[in-house]
């Protein structure tokens, strides 16, 4: 398991965030397990998502890429006109999305380049990305809810709300959800 650790304020260009790496029992494998560098900070990270070798990491601006082989950072990728990515999801066509808070506004990132997937007033603080296979789940703060995004048309479906402060998503074996 990986675990971004923002290590001072979560907006914060610091150059303290590292991400650790534990045991699925829960057991520290490596606290420090990627540290950034001057020419590759990692500031606050926070959500993450694995596609194939490469974990991809929301770090305040950029979107940090580090190969989970070695744990280095390979990639660093300005979001122009963003001051808090927050999350990370896997998209349908191989692009990492990533959530940016304070615009409403979710990212696609491939090949390098950062483009609008879709931005939305509904999309208010928008926190938690999971891509559930059929659609795009996000969950966010203010509303607390939990909406669901079509791939193809990108029309907003409203799930569930009344959660305060909504962030992450998983999914148990049920099919049903776990907010955090």
């Amino acid at each position: 398991l990986y675990v971004s650790n923002a290590g001072g304020e979560g907006d914060a260009k610091d150059g303290n965030g590292v991400i650790s790496k534990i045991s699925i029992d829960g057991t520290m494998i490596d606290r420090n397990w990627v540290v950034g560098t001057d020419t590759m900070p990692l500031n606050g990270p926070k959500g993450m998502a694995v596609m194939g070798d490469v974990l991809a990491v929301a770090d305040i601006d950029h979107l940090v890429l580090i190969d989970t082989n070695t744990g280095n950072i390979t990639d660093r990728i300005l979001i122009e006109g963003t001051d808090f990515l927050n999350d990370v999801a896997t998209g349908q066509d191989g692009a990492f999305l990533v959530s940016n808070s304070r615009t409403k506004t979710i990212f696609a990132v491939k090949d390098g380049a950062a483009t609008v997937w879709l931005q939305d007033d509904r999309l208010e603080w928008l926190n938690g990305l999971h891509n559930d296979g059929d659609r795009l789940l996000v969950a966010t703060m203010p509303r607390g809810e939990l909406l669901a995004v079509d791939w193809n048309t990108k029309a907003i479906t409203r799930l569930a709300s009344g959660m305060e402060n909504a962030d992450g998503i998983g999914i148990r074996n049920d099919g049903s959800y776990i907010i955090s």
